[in-house]
């Protein structure tokens, strides 16, 4: 997990904030105008505003690539109808209560077993709010407070910044506390696995769909015939098969016959080929071979080819067609390694990715890396500072707010060089280098390597379980009032 100060640049650098007024001693009405409320906490409409402010962005910047598609960002998010019922405005809302429960509780529980921020953690999370403040002079506003609410929300001062960051801190390091605190054993990630084949295991197989798929609207005379003539063809590449090569030479000679093949030089226009003729290259010929191999598949006996696939009897070399009679279509199977638990080494690493995008060239990309490594190597040179780096310049949006880090990577995850750095023998904790890849120039550092594949899975679902069962408890200890009718009073989003 990242320390305080990496975690206070994700709050700082999303689209809003928070205020946080603790009870006790606060101004009367100040106490009634709140949205949530518990012991130690209680959450004003500003308070709120950032948080849904928070949600909105974190979702925003996940789904950043296609957000468009999804909703309008150009108007009221109450005016949208979300696929969860209700509009994003609601969608938005709920999940911000829900955080903010989560928060609640951890942080009543952290004052409960003597927990505080530290001097330390207190002066660290005062620096940033005047780093965030001192902004607002250079971007040419007239006042920090101007500054503030436009970038954060319309009602968000220096001082609910502070008591905001300081509310979502003392939260974090009891979560932190909580979370890393279980433990487990082979044995424990043994059961998981019993317990949840869908989870864990996985299967490589090779497959080849026979026939012509009519879809909805074939007839049952087209369907008839599709099915006849998918039996036949698989049948007889079945009595065939007896290893890995049989079945690439068997699906080449079935590409071949309904497919045209031609040289590489003499792939024509799709304006040339015949309206029935589907053209390929023997480049492309392989390739199609090749995508038969399946490897690593997920356990799931509810698909179609599930029950075979999956059963636990089933052997290396074992091979079976299976009928689609809906689509008039077979699938000829072979196994390659039946039902198996991914040993696979992962590793967390974090990077900085420069691009054109971020650099205006990828030469300038590759120079701002080599600066960037410097000024890393120049200041404490540690993860922290590494992250904070990463959440500022980085091109990869995906990983961005969580300071470049990527956690459990498996061989093949990344592109080639990546995926090579990453798994070098030698790498070892706190390596960096620059790597370049078709995306630009990263900056790389090794944070660790991980467990396998299988068990860093049961690990994470384990050790959620634990944490959402005892959370279950703690939101039984600390009740937190909810006025739901406040929250229609909010500005909305867009």
């Amino acid at each position: 997990m990242k320390k305080l100060i990496s975690l206070l640049l994700i709050l700082a650098l999303s689209l809003g904030c928070i205020a946080c007024a603790k009870g006790g001693g606060a101004d009367p009405e100040v106490q009634d105008n709140y949205i949530m409320k518990s012991e130690h906490y209680t959450i004003t409409p500003d308070v709120y505003q950032y948080f849904l402010a928070f949600t909105y962005s974190t979702f925003y910047n996940q789904y950043s690539m296609y957000i468009n598609s999804i909703l309008d960002t150009s108007s009221p998010l109450r005016d949208q109808e979300s696929p969860f019922g209700g509009s994003w405005f609601d969608y938005m809302t709920d999940n911000t209560t829900d955080s903010l429960l989560l928060y609640m509780v951890m942080a009543e529980q952290a004052i409960e077993e003597g927990i505080a921020l530290s001097e330390d953690e207190e002066r660290q999370i005062a620096d940033q709010v005047e780093e965030i403040v001192s902004q607002a002079a250079e971007a040419g506003y007239d006042s920090e407070e101007a500054y503030l609410q436009e970038q954060y929300g319309s009602l968000i001062t220096k001082d609910t910044l502070l008591k905001a960051f300081q509310l979502f801190f003392l939260s974090n390091k009891y979560h932190e506390k909580l979370y890393n605190g279980y433990t487990y054993t082979e044995q424990d990630y043994a059961a998981y696995a019993e317990e949840n084949p869908d989870k864990v295991y996985v299967a490589d197989f090779l497959c080849l769909r026979i026939g012509r798929d009519y879809g909805e609207d074939a007839t049952q005379e087209q369907l008839t015939a599709a099915m006849n003539y998918a039996r036949a063809h698989s049948g007889a590449m079945d009595a065939e098969l007896t290893d890995r090569q049989s079945f690439f030479d068997q699906a080449e000679l079935y590409f071949r016959e309904v497919y045209t093949i031609v040289p590489d030089s003499e792939k024509p226009q799709e304006d040339d080929e015949e309206e029935d003729e589907t053209v390929y290259t023997e480049s492309e010929l392989a390739s199609l071979v090749a995508n038969c191999e399946l490897t690593a598949i997920p356990y799931n006996v509810s698909a179609a080819n599930g029950q075979w696939v999956f059963d636990p009897s089933r052997k290396a070399g074992d091979h079976a067609v299976i009928d689609d009679p809906d689509t008039g279509c077979c699938e000829v199977y072979l196994m390659l390694k039946p039902l198996y638990l991914q040993e696979d080494e992962t590793v967390n690493v974090r990077h900085i990715l420069l691009d054109e995008s971020t650099s205006g060239s990828m030469e300038e990309a590759k120079q701002q890396a080599e600066e960037l490594l410097e000024q890393w190597r120049s200041g404490s040179a540690d993860e922290d500072y590494f992250a904070e780096l990463a959440m500022q310049y980085t091109a990869d949006t995906a990983s961005a707010s969580a300071g470049g880090l990527y956690e459990g990577v498996m061989p093949g995850d990344m592109v080639e060089e990546f995926d090579a750095w990453c798994f070098d023998p030698a790498r070892k904790e706190g390596d960096t280098d620059i790597v370049k890849t078709d995306y630009g120039y990263h900056i790389m550092y090794f944070v660790s390597h991980g467990l396998p594949a299988w068990q860093g899975t049961a690990d994470s679902a384990l050790r959620q379980a634990d944490f959402d069962e005892e959370y279950e408890r703690l939101s039984g200890i600390h009740s937190v009032d909810i006025r739901s009718e406040k929250i229609n009073d909010l500005p909305d989003l867009t």
